[in-house]
């Protein structure tokens, strides 16, 4: 009987070894003759690099540039590579609960983080660190003083972290940090010190972290089990205060949001990022998000004006545009969103899912006419590519003023 064993678990591993192999010759053969792959897999979730087929010489040889531009081909298109990856990974969930992805810890009750953002929540920021933020902020309030005197209003805001919300259901392992820092036993986070510094210059500052952890604390889901970005929940509200806000600063009235349905629906998500790192955390062959998920439609009451939005943040910012463009008329006319200082988005009401108009944020003069220009930051920090922009944009007021 353990012999028969022996030769059945011998198979099983030949198989694993050879069919790969095969399915990849056949595949190869196959885009010779007809032109595309005989067996295709459907692609894994997250941000995929397609591998350039690596060119052969004896000077990559030499340096092992072909070997590793090769092994990195081949493991793309190694056939069947993508369904035991889900196979795997579905072992994982089933019976460990446990996986793969070493960006992303399974907390409690299966609430999902990227690691970053427990860490900012728990890491003291240094001496060194403290002083460099606070000049990067005094950059910051020149760049707000130098647009005020042209006539654009800067506007900093904060956008929400997971784990500032909901550090309670962080593995357990966290449980002793986490009480230790709400005794008040760490030195300031980033988000601290930023907060501490903003608070002493001149910019016009929107934070919605109260409100947040309100909306929280009434049984509202801001952030999904699931999801790495805030839940639609609370777009409404922090939409309308940022309007609020910016109307006291521009002097025009801007619109309102307004919910028109509203739905906590088990398994269904009410918007894509909702099960964002869910799906980046298994990708497996079946582990369907069936967690609670905010569904909400929204409508507009006008105001007696819109605006012009020049936005640069990170990845959270899409969520707050796709609201506010998911309208038939949307509070602001157009937002054009560089997204981490890299390339640039439009939106408005022809192109409501955004559109790429720009590789990258260089087009200075064209964000100088529009009304505000907001930087967002995110409270797990550092906001290294925000305040690229603002060396930038003073880069280019000296220039030209120069010029002048």
């Amino acid at each position: 009987m353990r012999n028969q064993h022996f030769k059945i678990y011998c198979v099983i591993i030949i198989c694993v070894i050879t069919l790969p192999i095969l399915c990849t010759m056949i595949n190869y053969c196959s885009r010779l003759v007809v032109h595309h792959a005989v067996f295709q897999e459907r692609e894994l979730s997250g941000a995929i690099s397609v591998p350039a087929k690596p060119e052969l010489s004896v000077e990559a040889v030499l340096t092992r540039q072909f070997q590793t531009n090769f092994e990195k081909y081949l493991e793309y298109i190694l056939a069947s590579r993508k369904t035991f990856t889900r196979v795997y990974n579905q072992l994982l969930y089933s019976v460990f609960r446990s996986t793969d992805n070493k960006e992303i810890l399974v907390g409690r009750e299966d609430y999902l983080f990227e690691k970053p953002y427990p860490a900012a929540l728990l890491i003291e920021i240094t001496a060194e660190e403290k002083t460099d933020l606070e000049q990067k902020i005094d950059r910051l309030a020149e760049l707000g003083r130098r647009l005020k005197a042209r006539g654009v209003t800067l506007v900093v805001r904060m956008s929400p972290s997971k784990a500032e919300y909901y550090s309670e259901y962080l593995p357990v392992a966290y449980s002793r940090f986490i009480k230790m820092k709400e005794n008040g036993a760490y030195a300031p986070n980033w988000r601290r010190v930023f907060l501490d510094k903003i608070a002493k210059v001149d910019i016009p500052f929107y934070d919605c972290h109260d409100f947040m952890q309100k909306l929280k604390e009434e049984g509202e889901i801001t952030f999904t089990k699931g999801g790495t970005h805030w839940s639609l929940s609370p777009m409404a509200g922090y939409i309308n205060g940022l309007n609020a806000y910016m109307e006291g600063l521009i002097h025009k009235k801007l619109g309102r949001l307004v919910v028109t349905s509203e739905q906590v629906i088990n398994g269904q998500m009410g918007s894509v990022d909702d099960s964002d790192i869910w799906n980046l955390c298994w990708n497996a062959v079946s582990v369907k998000p069936n967690y609670p998920s905010p569904n909400i439609t929204f409508q507009t009451i006008p105001g007696n004006a819109t605006i012009r939005v020049f936005t640069v943040g990170q990845s959270f910012t899409t969520g707050l545009v796709n609201t506010i463009y998911s309208t038939t008329n949307p509070v602001w006319e157009e937002t054009y969103f560089s997204w981490y200082d890299s390339r640039v988005l439009m939106y408005n009401s022809e192109t409501p899912t955004g559109i790429q108009i720009s590789d990258t944020t260089e087009d200075f003069e064209q964000y100088l006419n529009m009304d505000v220009i907001l930087i967002e930051f995110l409270e797990n920090g550092t906001g290294e590519t925000q305040f690229e922009f603002v060396d930038h944009m003073l880069q280019y007021l000296d220039q030209i003023g120069a010029q002048q």
